[in-house]
């Protein structure tokens, strides 16, 4: 549910979330580079950052920091498929009326 004006909010919000995934990835990528840490074809370059963050740690403390990454991770999932779960239904509806979805979904 967006605020009116909902275009000019929706611009605004898709514009902080490309940027929050930007500095993110960029984030992500820069201290790959800067560790030189290796390409893994079986991890992603998250598993990766992590797994050298936490190779010197003491080995409880670099599981509890990877067990938390992936509590957080899988929060932020669910987050996201509630939001698609709830809203799926509403963008649906609001585009049944146009050319590209069957008008039977606008009821």
């Amino acid at each position: 549910m967006l605020r009116e004006p909902r275009v000019e909010t929706g611009k605004r919000t898709m514009t902080y979330m490309a940027a929050s995934l930007s500095i993110i990835r960029g984030w992500v990528a820069g201290r790959l580079l800067l560790m030189g840490c290796p390409a893994d074809r079986g991890q992603d370059a998250n598993a990766v950052l992590f797994e050298s963050m936490t190779q010197g740690w003491p080995k409880q403390l670099g599981f509890g920091f990877v067990l938390g990454r992936w509590v957080s991770e899988a929060a932020l999932l669910v987050i996201a498929a509630q939001a698609g779960f709830v809203g799926g239904p509403q963008v649906l509806a609001n585009t049944g009326a146009g050319p590209l979805v069957p008008p039977r979904f606008a009821t």
